[in-house]
């Protein structure tokens, strides 16, 4: 990269943008077939599903969104906890439905935004010999953090706005949401925690989605694993 003198002209550039953990986040196939538009099932052959569906299958990322306490499954579980014990003909239970749903949709949508602007920081990163101008380099990178975490700002507060709903408002109408399906305020305040389950939740979901996909194309299509029930 050509470097360029400092000059009254060309002051030094400061990037002041808060630290935050970085995250492992190399693309493979597997995610590449994951994000995928879900037509492109179609494309793949029989032979491909099966090992595709293996390697998910044995994928940490896979294994530790399984087993993480809180992942979206956890969270579309409110909606169940919700209508188990809600009336939705009662007056605003609908409306305060609508809004719990959203606010867990938020919250999906913004671990995806935090995922995907750490996969385009490292792509940026990745080209750093390429950009000739280390000032437009720099300021790309500085872009990519004021957005970054500005994501973590707007999630640590929709998480936190998702404990208060569950622990105040759905309590009010009778809803009893059992605790360990919501974050801790200790989890809240630590901001490297909520990045972690942010990444890696949203990548675990991806494949987890295309573990789903994979075996409803193998089981339209008749073919079942060893081990596994029709």
């Amino acid at each position: 990269m050509k470097r360029k003198e400092n000059s009254p002209e060309t002051p030094p550039i400061r990037v002041n943008v808060e630290t935050e953990p970085q995250l492992p986040s190399a693309p493979d196939p597997v995610i590449t077939a994951a994000v995928a538009n879900p037509k492109t099932m179609d494309e793949i052959s029989l032979e491909d599903a099966e090992r595709y569906l293996a390697m998910a299958e044995q994928s940490p990322d896979y294994i530790n969104y399984q087993k993480q306490r809180i992942n979206f499954e956890t969270l579309d579980s409110l909606l169940g906890d919700f209508d188990a014990q809600v009336d939705v003909s009662k007056k605003n239970a609908a409306e305060t439905r609508e809004h719990l749903n959203k606010m867990i949709t938020d919250i999906k949508r913004g671990a995806s935004d935090y995922y995907r602007i750490i996969l385009k920081t490292e792509q940026l990163k990745s080209q750093k010999y390429e950009i000739q101008d280390e000032r437009e380099f720099i300021n790309r990178l500085y872009e990519h953090g004021i957005i970054r975490q500005r994501i973590h700002e707007a999630l640590i507060s929709k998480l936190s706005g998702l404990t208060r709903f569950c622990n105040v408002k759905l309590k009010e109408l009778g809803v009893v949401i059992p605790q360990e399906k919501l974050f801790k305020s200790e989890e809240l305040r630590d901001r490297h925690f909520v990045a972690h389950w942010a990444f890696h939740t949203e990548k675990g979901g991806l494949y987890a989605s295309f573990v789903e996909r994979l075996k409803e194309k193998l089981k339209q299509k008749g073919r079942v694993r060893k081990g596994t029930r029709p």
